[in-house]
């Protein structure tokens, strides 16, 4: 995969602490339903902060949009410093939310 095509359109808050993904399908492929179930991850973000919800359809793991909830660019940014933190990599409070995703572009998981 070129960089080019690594773009990330979904994050999600997990032990790791986040995955990245190119889209929500390959999102949906690479979550396991038992996870989903046993609560393993606790939010999903697109890149301008919208709030995502990860549940199960019998074996199968479904991302929609929060439609509820206001988008949390501050929380997804936390989300992503901690990453890197975690990575070795810190980022600063001063890096805009693009920067931080653009960073972590080459962290995609599917």
């Amino acid at each position: 995969m070129s960089m080019q095509d690594r773009k990330i359109a979904l994050i999600v808050a997990a032990d790791e602490p986040a995955l990245f993904f190119t889209s929500i399908k390959a999102a949906e492929s690479y979550l396991e339903t038992i996870d989903v179930e046993n609560y393993e991850y606790s939010a999903a973000y697109d890149p301008d902060g919208r709030l995502y919800q990860i549940g199960t359809s019998g074996k199968r793991v479904v991302i929609t949009p929060e439609r509820d909830q206001p988008s949390d660019p501050a929380a997804l940014k936390a989300l992503l410093l901690g990453f890197l933190s975690e990575i070795g990599e810190p980022g600063s409070e001063a890096d805009s939310l693009e920067t931080l995703i653009k960073r972590c572009e080459r962290y995609v998981s599917a």
